[in-house]
């Protein structure tokens, strides 16, 4: 019996961390076993072996390992290509790193890549990312102030390594405040947890870089991470939410937080900084409202309900600047994203006005795709209407039916996992739903998630009792969504036993009023 816990901990048990070597000129992060074995393949000796240590306070590394194998070219046969760790490209003139945003291109006489046993010896930590000696012409300085269009761009100032084809993208990031070695995450912009990365890079001299590919332009988020959720994230949290198609991305976090960067690179990153613009000041009140209103205690009901209300007219003036964009910008992707994010609000004709203007190339997109949906869907729900019935599998994969809770008072509540308000709400609503259940009051409770594991990590952490289902499509497809014109959560809404709806965003203190009014009247 010992014998196979221990078969079994060998076979599954074990796991390794990559480790950083240099190939070349090349940085890998590559695994253990891994490494060992391309030293055995290539004949790797200890006196090949060429070991740098760094300063712990300086660097995220103690020492790195740099051999050399002739046999791996970087552009054709690279085996372990898969591991390359992602590196920020830095600039040196007259001896100082330098932001190239500061230097004309036709200012620039030579460029030399700094070899990698120099970079590292000179620069230390900073060594692992390539090095480039810049030298101007007679007469030609640094200018005071960023030189816009007139700066050299990435490709043309870099080795043939670093080019990049027609189906991938590069960020280039610069940013301000931010200490050396602090990491980045990328991932994609839907919901779940922000631990579902699909990359991350170091911060170095205030600059880093992404690199990848996707199938269309869609939303992306860069973060610095965070691992809980309680109600929001700390505000030492800083992301930027911005499209991402397969060209040269510029962002420049001028400000330090992420979130305002100034992103460039493609008329797709002009229309959304344009739009960013129209809606900054509107952004920008919602956010203070949400940092207030997340601090707020249950017993808080009057500040919470004049948030609220400051909230909802804030969202209202979001929805039509959102309108004027579109109207004024038919062929752009940013006008069909927010055409998807507002449909239900707009109603099927005006959607339906809007989405005719688009080009073929627009309306098939995936966010086009979703809005043609939402005008084939013939069923709708309104206050004062029989409930139009939902049918969703639960965390179990069982089908439950709203209609098979008929004959009860049924509170239909649109959340999510990602959602501090909502979740805010559910010690409250655990309460209510404890102190009536027994006298015909139910909870059928639609997740937007998109990945099963947050939303049933929120149903455990949350301790959620009542009835809970979800398709993981979202909020913008989510049929249910669409029928009762779901387009921004916590929505709710309260059906009688007669199956009408009675009520929509009740909530708080009012639902707790209504309850009481109906299961407990004078």
């Amino acid at each position: 019996m010992k014998s196979l816990i221990i078969l079994i901990w060998l076979l599954f048990g074990q796991s390794e961390d990559p480790k950083y070597i240099i190939i070349n000129d090349i940085l890998y992060k590559i695994p253990e076993s891994e490494i060992a074995n391309m030293k055995s393949i290539n004949n790797i000796q200890e006196k090949d072996i060429t070991i740098f240590k760094f300063d712990k306070d300086s660097c995220f590394l103690s020492s790195i390992e740099w051999i050399r194998i002739p046999s791996i070219k970087a552009q054709s046969n690279d085996p372990y290509i898969k591991y390359r760790a992602k590196t920020t490209p830095l600039f040196i003139l007259d001896d100082k790193f330098i932001d190239t945003e500061y230097i004309y291109q036709n200012d620039i006489q030579s460029i030399e890549p700094l070899h990698v046993d120099k970079a590292i010896s000179k620069y230390g930590c900073k060594g692992l990312n390539p090095i480039f000696i810049l030298r101007l012409q007679n007469g030609k300085k640094i200018q005071s102030k960023p030189v816009g269009a007139g700066a050299p761009k990435f490709s043309q100032v870099t080795s043939k390594s670093l080019k990049q084809g027609d189906d991938e993208f590069t960020i280039i990031g610069k940013t301000k405040g931010f200490k050396d070695n602090t990491m980045l995450y990328f991932k994609k912009a839907e919901s779940g947890s922000l631990r579902d990365n699909l990359d991350s890079t170091l911060v170095i001299n205030n600059s880093f870089t992404f690199k990848g590919t996707v199938s269309e332009p869609c939303q992306y988020y860069i973060h610095t991470g965070y691992t809980g959720w309680e109600g929001q994230p700390p505000e030492s949290f800083y992301r930027v939410t911005f499209f991402v198609n397969n060209s040269t991305i510029y962002l420049n976090d001028y400000i330090g937080n992420l979130k305002y960067s100034k992103i460039s690179g493609s008329q797709l990153q002009n229309d959304n900084n344009e739009f960013n613009e129209m809606n900054y000041t509107n952004d920008a009140t919602l956010d203070s409202i949400n940092m207030v209103f997340m601090k707020l205690t249950p017993s808080d009901s009057v500040e919470r309900k004049i948030l609220g209300e400051r909230s909802r007219k804030n969202y209202q003036a979001g929805i039509q600047l959102s309108m004027d964009f579109i109207k004024t910008h038919p062929a752009s992707l940013i006008s069909v994203w927010l055409l998807n994010i507002y449909k239900t609000s707009w109603g099927r004709e005006k959607t339906k006005v809007f989405f005719n203007e688009f080009e073929s190339q627009i309306q098939n997109t995936s966010y086009g795709k979703s809005v043609s949906e939402y005008i084939k869907q013939k069923k709708v729900a309104r206050v004062g209407d029989h409930f139009v019935d939902i049918e969703l599998k639960n965390l179990n994969g069982v089908i439950v039916k709203l209609s098979s809770l008929e004959g009860k008072y049924i509170l239909l509540d649109f959340w999510s996992a990602y959602c501090g308000p909502c979740r805010k709400e559910h010690p409250d609503l655990l309460k209510l739903y404890n102190q009536y259940r027994k006298k015909g009051f139910e909870i059928y409770a639609v997740s937007l998630d998109e990945k099963k594991e947050s939303w049933q990590q929120a149903v455990m952490d949350d301790k959620i009792n009542w009835i809970t289902v979800s398709d993981l499509k979202g909020t913008t497809a989510c049929e249910a969504a669409m029928i009762y014109g779901v387009s921004g959560i916590p929505k709710s809404y309260l059906i009688d036993r007669e199956g009408k709806i009675i009520a929509q965003d009740i909530r708080g203190e009012d639902l707790a009023n209504k309850l009481k009014e109906i299961f407990n009247p004078k």
